[in-house]
């Protein structure tokens, strides 16, 4: 089954493949086949997940995005963890920025942000924390995440840590010079735990 559920958990109806829009819609895939699943590009950006679950099997896939005046980029399929690490950049002056996007895989999670530098040493002003409702979704740039650190030219990473539940995340990078997007990786944490200051 193929569900969709809109920033705040509530199923999101969307028309797939040309059919009526609908909150999940279910899909078979013979052994070594393939499926694709296309909504329409009209209408306002709206924010939102998919979610892929199979009775039996394993599928992977690769989530293509267009994002008007930045270009097309192909995303693989989020990793579900309790603890997450991610490469972030930001460079004011050429409008360069990380977009985070973190998603509830199912119950309500609280979670916790820590910005680090380079060398792994925590940023003033890097700590944060948000609730996400369950089967919802957080979208971020670095600056919005984390409004009283300097990232005015920065280079480092953010942990993220889970307490509830599990989430899965993705990460872009922004640039306008030229305008470009790019996935970058999501590296789950395993060994530290939920909502713990990883060290």
């Amino acid at each position: 089954t193929l569900a969709f559920f809109h920033e705040d958990g509530e199923p999101w109806s969307i028309a797939i493949n040309g059919r009526d829009p609908a909150a999940s819609i279910p899909f078979d895939i013979g052994s070594l086949g393939s499926a694709v699943f296309t909504s329409a590009p009209e209408g306002p950006l709206v924010v939102g997940s998919a979610r892929a679950t199979v009775t039996e099997g394993v599928i992977g896939g690769v989530l293509r995005l267009t994002v008007p005046a930045k270009g097309h980029v192909n995303v693989g399929p989020s990793r579900t963890a309790s603890a997450l690490v991610i490469p972030v950049n930001r460079a004011r002056d050429t409008g360069l920025n990380t977009e985070l996007v973190v998603s509830s895989t199912g119950p309500p999670v609280e979670l916790n942000f820590v910005l680090r530098d380079a060398d792994g040493k925590k940023v003033s002003g890097g700590l944060t924390q948000h609730r996400l409702p369950a089967n919802g979704q957080m979208v971020r740039i670095i600056d919005g995440l984390f409004p009283d650190a300097d990232t005015h030219k920065f280079r480092g990473t953010v942990t993220v840590t889970a307490a509830g539940g599990t989430v899965s995340a993705m990460a872009l990078h922004l640039d306008n010079a030229p305008p470009r997007l790019a996935s970058l990786p999501v590296t789950p944490l395993r060994d530290i735990q939920p909502a713990a200051d990883p060290r």
